[in-house]
Order: structure tokens, then C-alpha cells, then sequence
């Protein structure tokens, strides 16, 4: 498995406080199953941790993962907070691409309200070759009480990220349904584990692909955490499915070729 979105960089963020946390991380994911991990670091008001420094720390964290026997692969991406200000951010190379390899990139909306013009916010990334991969919407207030926003962000070509724990319930009943909605209407590609700590919020992955297998069967839950992640983790194009409209859950769609 592919974990898209972890915030496992000791000393970044709010993830990992340190290397024994991290570690503590790395080793539960490969437990899990996960071969390749994401190692992300916020960019907004807050944490400004850059491209060149999210590089650096991945390579010193994957040289403590060879010397300890970890047999997990790590890649790097900015979790970028939706602002006027990103595509520059991306095109300085300020802010880090999924892998860093200009394709795609993690956003981050708020928790509660959406962000102003975020549908010209996702069309000026696009205009500079960079698909946006939007991350836990379901934890958005806004979303939940209405996900058709996300309707038109994926016609866009956005990609939907969704959180492990918040499927397997962990973060409440409101993530869990509003997730569960987004997977059987296919408005989610992506489940990554958005994990903080070793125990809290950990790197687990499996819990929440066996949930989406019971919502829209094995295959479907597998390539949300095997297929999708390695095109996007390649650059490749995702050919996202056609969102089903409210009611029309867990059938089969046709499918659309994304920009």
C-alpha cells in the first residue's frame, strides 16, 4: 500500500515530535502493509516548512529507516493550505509537490468555511500543469453539511484525498458518514492515513480499506490506497470516475478522462 499523507517528519509540524516518534510511525506502517510513504509537513499561517527543507528531512529520516531495518520507502510533499498566494508558492519552488514531481499537490482546506474563489484557486494551478489532490474534505463543516462543491472541483480535474480515520470512525459520526458518502457517490480517489503520532493518530491504513471494500467492494477500496496513489506518486494521469449524483450510490459509473 501507498500512503499518500503522513505527517511523519520529526519536529516539522504537529506530526512527529521527534525521531523516536517517528520511527515509533514508520514501523507501524510497515506493519500495516505500507511500502511507500508520503512524509508531508504543513505550509500555512502557522508552519512554513519549505520545499528544500522537506527534502532534506526526508533524506535524513530515510537514511535512520535503511540503518534500523525498515522496509519502508519515503517521499516528500508540502500539505499546502488553499490561499491566493500558491500557485507563485509552487512556482518558486517554495511549496513541494507530491514526490517533487511537479504534477500534483496536497490541499489543505479549513476546517469549517470553504476558501473564497477555491474553483479559480484549483483552475490557476491547472493553467501551470499542477493538479490539485484536495485533502479531508469530509473534515470540512462546510462539506459535510453540503459535498456538491466538491462536484464542480473534481469536473475541474481535483483529485479527493480522504482520511483513514475518519471512515473507521475514529474522528466521530459526521467525518465517518460524510466519507462514506463520498466513496459510494465516487467523489474520493484517494484514502491516505493523515496520521500525527504513533499512537493517536497512527500510520494504519488496512482498518479503513476493509470499511471502503464493504462500501463498493475489494477492487474499488484497494486502488484507492494501491492503483491511484502510484500514478499520482509517477505523474501519470488519474482517470477519475463521473460523481454520482445524491441516491445513486454504489453503482457503476462511466468513467472520464481528467486534464
Amino acid at each position: 500500500m501507498i500512503d499518500l499523507h503522513c505527517h511523519v517528519l520529526p519536529g516539522c509540524d504537529d506530526g512527529a515530535k521527534d525521531l523516536d516518534e517517528a520511527l515509533s510511525m514508520c514501523r507501524t506502517a510497515a506493519a500495516d502493509g505500507i511500502e511507500t510513504l508520503v512524509a508531508c509537513a504543513h505550509y500555512d499561517s502557522t508552519y512554513k516548512i519549505s520545499r528544500e527543507e522537506l527534502l532534506a528531512r526526508t533524506g535524513e529520516l530515510s537514511a535512520v529507516l535503511e540503518a534500523e531495518g525498515v522496509p519502508l520507502s519515503l517521499l516528500t510533499a508540502s500539505d499546502a493550505h488553499a490561499c491566493a498566494e500558491l500557485p507563485k508558492l509552487v512556482e518558486d519552488g517554495v511549496v513541494s509537490t507530491v514526490a517533487d514531481g511537479g504534477r500534483y499537490l496536497l490541499l489543505e482546506l479549513p476546517s469549517y468555511a470553504l476558501p473564497e474563489n477555491l474553483g479559480d484557486l484549483v483552475f490557476r494551478l491547472a493553467a501551470k500543469g499542477v493538479r490539485c489532490v484536495i485533502t479531508h474534505p469530509e473534515r470540512n463543516a462546510a462539506l459535510q453539511a453540503d459535498p456538491e462543491p466538491l462536484v464542480q472541483l473534481v469536473g475541474q480535474g481535483a483529485l479527493v484525498q480522504v482520511t483513514a480515520m475518519s471512515l473507521t470512525g475514529d474522528f466521530g459520526p459526521a467525518p465517518r458518514r460524510a466519507t462514506e458518502d463520498l466513496i459510494r457517490r465516487k467523489l474520493a480517489h484517494v484514502i491516505a492515513t493523515d496520521a500525527h503520532s504513533p499512537n493517536r493518530r497512527p500510520p494504519v491504513l488496512s482498518k479503513a480499506v476493509g470499511a471502503a471494500a464493504r462500501l463498493v467492494g475489494e477492487e474499488d477500496a484497494r486502488a484507492m490506497v494501491e492503483k491511484t496513489p502510484k500514478l499520482i506518486l509517477a505523474g501519470e494521469d488519474v482517470e477519475a470516475p463521473e460523481p454520482l449524483p445524491p441516491g445513486r450510490r454504489g453503482l457503476l459509473s462511466r468513467f472520464v478522462r481528467r486534464p
